[in-house]
């Protein structure tokens, strides 16, 4: 009994170790606990995968971005017509996905904003 007692005592106190170890590891290294309210992303232009992320007053660490599973779908397209200048025009479009969507409309390259264009 007594023999087993210390075996277990032995496996459980390396685990804590090894637990407390890898979560200073983490906090040391930026991979946790970013108490910081401005946050800037800057990604790596030779690495699809690899982003730099850090607060303002302190240097960069290296992050990595985590891909959504789930895809976006667009559900109901928006429908092409020919309309003379100066009628009003709707454009319309669905999503369905796990976050919330935005739409940039754009006009031979322009961004339309909501009724500026009267062309």
């Amino acid at each position: 009994m007594d023999l087993t007692f210390w075996k277990l005592f032995l496996v459980l106190s390396s685990c804590f170790t090894v637990a407390l170890l890898s979560s200073a590891y983490l906090r040391e290294y930026g991979a946790v606990e970013l108490d910081k309210r401005s946050i800037s992303v800057l990604r790596d232009p030779h690495d699809m995968f690899d982003y730099w992320t850090g607060n303002f007053d302190e240097s960069y660490t290296r992050r990595y971005r985590y891909t959504r599973s789930l895809q976006m779908v667009i559900t109901q397209h928006f429908t092409e017509s020919n309309v003379m200048p100066g009628v009003d025009v709707s454009l319309h479009c669905t999503v369905n996905g796990p976050h919330p969507a935005r739409f940039i409309w754009e006009r031979d390259g322009l961004v339309i904003s909501s009724n500026t264009d009267s062309r």
